[in-house]
């Protein structure tokens, strides 16, 4: 959302959480770096998910899974999990540090729990008696905004317009606008 504001120039660019691309825009690379992170924490999830993507390798932490370290220069379709691997331990290590060091994923475990717990109730009552949406709902009547056999397709097209066209005068010479 920084990199959005900062585009936009939009005065709440310093005070959302992120950090600008616009730099990157300019050919300023200084200070970045090639990692990529990623979270998830949505429904269906077991337990909070962490990723980095750095350089050639990929690692994905998750607490009820094993560790998964990739080589995607050499296996792009992650197919064999170098986790396991003697050689690739301090690597495995290094990554797991970081993730412990930037989440704490029992805190944001209790944390969806108890979303989850929220939301649950609210759903419970929402569905007690008379049932009520919780997403927008607009009241219209959409018998005049699409094509039917009883509109004037001339009056329909008309209204499709902007600025709406001049009508012809059905009892003038053919082309002269009513009045």
């Amino acid at each position: 959302m920084s990199f959005v504001a900062r585009l936009g120039r939009l005065g709440f660019a310093d005070v959302v959480d992120g950090r600008s691309l616009v730099p990157l825009l300019h050919g300023d690379e200084d200070g970045w770096s090639d990692a990529v992170l990623g979270e998830v924490l949505c429904e269906g999830a077991v337990a909070p998910c962490f990723m980095i993507r750095r350089g050639r390798y990929k690692y994905v932490y998750s607490e009820p899974d094993p560790d998964q370290l990739f080589d995607l220069e050499a296996d792009p379709n992650e197919l064999e999990n170098l986790a396991g691997r003697p050689e690739h331990e301090e690597a495995r290590r290094a990554f797991r540090g970081e993730i412990m060091g930037r989440w704490d994923p029992q805190a944001l475990k209790r944390r969806v729990i108890e979303s989850q717990r929220r939301r649950r109730m609210a759903y419970r009552a929402l569905t007690t008696g008379r049932r009520t949406p919780w997403d927008l709902q607009p009241d219209q009547d959409a018998s005049g905004r699409y094509m039917r056999s009883h509109l004037n397709l001339d009056d329909l097209e008309r209204r499709a317009r902007f600025p709406s066209p001049e009508t012809p005068d059905p009892d003038s010479p053919a082309g002269s606008p009513s009045e």
